[in-house]
């Protein structure tokens, strides 16, 4: 008995670290697409698109009768093709708000994974969109940024 709680003691801690790494990995993600001079929409459109993730994040699509999908991307996607991708950081990272609850270290572990993907969908979208105008650049932007999420 003694032997259990002491590895699991040991997979907390590792996941812990794993945390810490993200964060500090997320920090610098930030920092970085800051000092690279990406924009920010209004702070309203973030909170509320945010928020769109947020919920969504709890709600579910059922694919099959044993798979269930979440559609939180969705504004991750938006926020990336139409703001960049320190939107997009923002908009992921905001996604797992309202998901706070018990183990609370996945939730930890989470947070910083959906912004960095919220970061990196960003750039793809802006990648792809880059030579394309018009109706083009947003249907390859979307293209990449879903693909890429």
């Amino acid at each position: 008995m003694l032997r259990r709680f002491r590895e699991q003691d040991r997979a907390d801690l590792r996941s812990l670290a794993w945390a810490v790494f993200l964060y500090a990995a997320a920090g610098a993600a930030g920092f970085a697409l800051v000092r690279v001079n990406h924009h920010l929409p209004p702070i309203w459109a973030l909170f509320i698109l945010g928020g769109v993730a947020a919920a969504a994040e709890r709600q579910g699509v059922a694919v099959t009768d044993r798979i269930v999908m979440s559609v939180s991307f969705l504004p991750i996607v938006f926020a990336a093709v139409a703001f960049g991708p320190l939107s997009a950081f923002i908009v992921g990272g905001l996604s797992n708000a309202t998901d706070f609850r018990r183990p609370y270290l996945r939730w930890l572990v989470y947070t910083p994974i959906r912004a960095l993907a919220g970061a990196l969908t960003g750039l793809a979208a802006g990648a792809a969109a880059s030579g394309a105008s018009g109706f083009g650049q947003y249907l390859l932007a979307s293209f990449a940024a879903s693909a890429s999420y």
